[in-house]
């Protein structure tokens, strides 16, 4: 019975994964008319983030996870302001355009 009850939250936890990047997914795309390929880099970087406060930093998991959603609001603000001011650009353009943003990151 252990072992179902640790397989079902990993399992609800990775699928809430699957369901947080295709919500991104569709948030980017409604919002900005391309397709993110960087959003995968973004989850990665997030993962980071955390990785090196929590255990090379060696601080606390909850100030990892605050210092990941600093990380990731910063990530939100530079998108914000400099995707939609492409937005009149080829979308082949953005295609290249919006994960070199993410890459300077």
């Amino acid at each position: 019975m252990n072992l179902f009850l640790e397989y079902t939250l990993v399992g609800l936890a990775s699928g809430g994964m699957y369901a947080l990047m295709a919500l991104g997914f569709v948030l980017v795309f409604k919002g900005t008319g391309v397709f993110n390929f960087a959003q995968g880099e973004l989850m990665m970087l997030g993962a980071y983030v955390f990785l090196s406060v929590n255990q090379l930093a060696g601080l606390h998991w909850s100030i990892a996870l605050a210092a990941t959603l600093v990380f990731a609001g910063d990530n939100a603000t530079i998108r914000i302001s400099r995707v939609p001011a492409m937005a009149p650009a080829q979308y082949a353009v953005l295609a290249f355009v919006v994960p070199n943003i993410e890459a300077a990151v």
